[in-house]
């Protein structure tokens, strides 16, 4: 049975594209752009800078804290040179201030080239002794025996103490010492020898008052700046501003003026 070759229909291959005749088997989809790797790389790159930010950051709280704290050996807060210069110029400077609202005059030993800052009180020559008072209530005394030889400051003490005591004798009755702290201070490069307590005073009706000074040899010459609180109210206040002034005092003690 030959078939006529015009009625032979070749049969439609249900493999095969109409258009292009490729085999519908082999047609890829076509290809997507990489979105995945992309969201990869971003999140990599995000993590990277944010590691990046964490360590330096740390590096910055390391050198603050190297900066701001001690060795690990109990120092704590300790300040860089720079800061610790310009504290301490601020706490001169301000003690400087206090002492020139304290002193407003200066006193020099007849004939001699020894100087003294001094307050605004009353100024009363006394023989060897320059008191500057407040009514009956304080009063602060320099003492320089210019016609001796000095030889050590608590010497110096013993005799211009003596000396005021006689000096005062028409103000202030000056007995003896109760209880007194004794010691050696030097002040801008003067040995002195310091004493602070009570003394017993008045005649009829005694009573403590509270006395601080500084006695020292100052060119070759028995000195001394000697304060007393003679109120028999003995207010803090007032023993406190003659504590103030005496320090100021012993501070200004030079040979220029």
């Amino acid at each position: 049975n030959v078939l006529n070759n015009q009625n032979v229909i070749n049969p439609v291959n249900t493999e095969t594209n109409n258009q292009n005749n490729t085999p519908v088997n082999d047609i890829k989809p076509p290809k997507k752009k990489s979105s995945f790797l992309t969201v990869v790389l971003v999140i990599i790159a995000l993590g990277a800078s944010f590691v990046a930010g964490i360590y330096i950051y740390n590096n910055f709280l390391t050198e603050k804290d190297t900066n701001n704290t001690g060795t690990g050996d109990g120092d704590t807060n300790i300040l860089n040179n720079e800061q610790v210069d310009e504290q301490e110029n601020t706490n001169e400077d301000a003690d400087e201030s206090d002492e020139a609202s304290l002193l407003t005059g200066t006193y020099q030993v007849p004939l001699e080239q020894i100087y003294v800052d001094t307050p605004a009180f009353n100024k009363i020559e006394a023989g060897y002794s320059t008191l500057f008072m407040v009514n009956d209530l304080k009063y602060v005394a320099f003492t320089c025996l210019y016609n001796e030889v000095g030889t050590s400051g608590e010497e110096a003490f013993q005799e211009t103490f003596n000396k005021l005591k006689d000096n005062l004798s028409g103000y202030h009755q000056v007995n003896e010492f109760n209880e007194v702290e004794e010691s050696n201070i030097n002040v801008n490069g003067i040995e002195t020898y310091s004493i602070k307590g009570t003394v017993n005073c008045g005649t009829e009706n005694k009573y403590d008052a509270y006395i601080y000074g500084y006695s020292f040899v100052f060119g070759g010459y028995p000195t001394s700046i000697i304060g007393i609180v003679e109120d028999q109210a003995q207010a803090q206040e007032d023993i406190d501003e003659i504590t103030s002034i005496v320090d100021a005092m012993m501070k200004s003690v030079r040979s220029e003026k």
